[in-house]
């Protein structure tokens, strides 16, 4: 009897062995005809991708800072797409983009996460700023985006440095502004004529999300220009792809890199989730954006 346990338990472990690599031969699973949240669909396919239809009030952009990426956030790409789709503008000079790189200049990691408290982030610079669940905030996090800036620029045309600046706050050299604009206009250009298409599953938006008990929201992970431009363009939703590794969950939050380290005390650190959660922006980004008195992207 003993025997034909091992037997049937080996069995059993070879089949999910068997099923689990079948899974991912087949990519990712589309679940947007019978599942609408993402905590769900990872649950119930975990290890294979899962693709769900997300509302774009439930999506966070900017990485660090967390933009909503709609109209009414006043996210800059989002009111930027608005005002040429409007014909207010033609490129960046004028552009709301323009004037979001010319307000938002956070100087300290302090600034960039919004805990103008925490002496460690005062120390180190806007760009050495990290969402405490990902990475310790310090040069490593700097040397990271250097690598990634050099590789994005050069897929577009010119080969920028971070000295050029970085996408999401200024402030930025004009060769990244016109790259910036460039690429916002292109995608906007393409899905306006075209529709929403991508070629693969995996070419899909990816999502990062962040869980508190059944409570969620999706920050985009990469395809920074996508997203807003949908919401330019009327779309309420967008299909994003998600894995069970590229998830923070707010009870682990003893376990993030930033808290276990030292570098965050819990409650700085959550401050930081909540605040991503709500759609909140940094201290430092709700006072100087939007510009008193402007009305980007309305009539």
């Amino acid at each position: 009897m003993a025997f034909m346990t091992r037997l049937q338990s080996a069995a059993s472990y070879r089949r999910r062995l068997l099923a689990a690599s079948f899974d991912r031969l087949l990519g990712p699973k589309d679940c947007r005809r019978f599942e609408d949240n993402p905590l769900r669909a990872v649950r119930r396919y975990k290890g294979r991708g899962e693709i769900v239809e997300v509302p774009l009030q439930k999506c966070r952009t900017f990485g660090v800072i967390g933009f909503p990426p709609t109209p009414q956030s006043c996210h800059p790409y989002v009111l930027t797409a608005m005002d040429y789709l409007a014909g207010r503008l033609s490129g960046y000079a004028g552009s709301p983009l323009e004037a979001y790189y010319e307000s938002v200049q956070p100087r300290t990691a302090a600034d960039l996460l919004g805990l103008p408290g925490v002496a460690a982030l005062q120390q180190s610079e806007a760009l050495e700023g990290e969402l405490p669940w990902i990475s310790v905030s310090g040069p490593e996090v700097k040397k990271k985006r250097e690598k990634l800036m050099a590789s994005d620029s050069g897929e577009f045309g010119p080969s920028l440095t971070l000295d050029d600046g970085w996408n999401f706050i200024g402030p930025v050299s004009p060769a990244k502004a016109e790259l910036e604009i460039q690429r916002i206009l292109a995608v906007l250009g393409s899905i306006a004529k075209e529709g929403y298409r991508v070629r693969t599953p995996l070419d899909h938006v990816w999502g990062f999300l962040l869980r508190d008990g059944e409570e969620y929201v999706a920050i985009i992970w990469g395809s920074e220009h996508r997203v807003p431009v949908l919401a330019a363009l009327g779309y309420e939703s967008v299909p994003l792809l998600f894995f069970p590794h590229r998830m923070a969950d707010r009870c682990n939050v003893d376990a993030w890199p930033a808290v276990r380290t030292g570098m965050l005390r819990r409650e700085d650190a959550l401050q930081v989730f909540d605040r991503i959660m709500k759609g909140d922006l940094p201290e430092h980004v709700r006072t100087v954006w939007p510009p008193r008195g402007e009305a980007f992207g309305r009539e």
